[in-house]
Formats: C-alpha cells, structure tokens, sequence
C-alpha cells in the first residue's frame, strides 16, 4: 500500500492545496507585491461578476445543462455569459487602475472567469460524491461557506501564476 493509497494520507494533503494554499497566497500577495490590494480587488472583481452573470443569465436563458451529472442547475449560456462578464469587469478594472494593460486584463479575465467555473463544478463534484447537497449549514440558503468561496479558491491560485508570468515577461 503506497503513501497515497490511504485517505489517512490523501485528505490532509489535498485540503491543503485546495483551502490553505489560496490564502497563503492572498497573504503573500498582500504583504509582498506593491500593487496587492488592488491584484486582490481585481480577482474578488472578476470572480464575483464570473459568479452573478453566472447565476443570473443562466436562471433568465436556462437552455443546455453544462454538467447535469455534476451540477443539474449550471447551464452553457450561465457559462458563456460568466466567461463574457469575466473579460468585461476586468477590462473596466484595467482602464481605471492602469497596473495591467488591456491585452493582460481580458486575457486574465478569460483565464480567471474559465478556473472561477472550474473551481465552482469541482465543488458540486465534491458534494455530489458525497452525498450532500450543502457544504455545510453556515450560511443558510447558499450551500455553505464553501460555496460561496468554490470559485476564488481555483482562481486564486490562477491569478498567481498569471502574476508571475505577466511579471517575468
């Protein structure tokens, strides 16, 4: 039996990716990078108009499910319109802050907006193997705490390797 083939191992470490290292590297953000306030601003900015359009293009248009297995609400015109807002909030973010250049920001909005979605379907996975509808009773009517961060704990972590390129570049 190896190191991974034993939960005992697998979950610690896996919850650390997952939970722990996006807010190390919010820590790190906020506390090495000049402009890290406004990188955070940026990605809360671009998760947050990912998830609304989401939500509420996807409730307005309904149409094909994305992945009725996984998550039998999300739909592709959510999706798709999630991606569009993503580009659209972060080019607006670009024009006012000037600390990225508009190429960057619609790229990063693409990027951010695709791992916000990921980050969301990986959640629904999650509660579905397991057989809970909620993540946990915290917040009443939202699914859990861990909805309501599904999609900046992909995205964090997105962002970051999209700083470290554009910053090398």
């Amino acid at each position: 039996m190896g190191l991974f083939n034993s939960s005992k191992y697998l979950v610690p470490i896996s919850s650390y990716f997952y939970l722990a290292l996006p807010f190390y590297i919010l820590i790190y953000l906020n506390k090495y990078y000049l402009d890290g306030k406004i990188i955070i601003f940026w990605l809360f900015c671009i998760v947050w108009a990912s998830d609304s359009s989401a939500y509420i293009f996807g409730s307005i248009i309904k149409g094909k499910k994305l992945f009725p297995s996984i998550s039998p609400n999300k739909t592709w015109a959510g999706f798709i319109f999630s991606l569009v807002f993503s580009v659209i909030s972060s080019s607006i973010f670009s024009f006012y802050f000037n600390i990225i250049n508009i190429y960057q920001a619609m790229l990063g909005g693409l990027i951010i907006g695709l791992f916000t979605a990921f980050g969301d379907l990986f959640e629904s996975y999650l509660k579905r193997i397991n057989n809970k509808k909620d993540s946990s009773k915290l917040i009443p009517g939202h699914g859990g705490i861990l909805d309501r961060l599904d999609g900046f704990l992909f995205a964090i972590v997105v962002m970051f390797i999209f700083i470290l390129l554009w910053s090398n570049s």
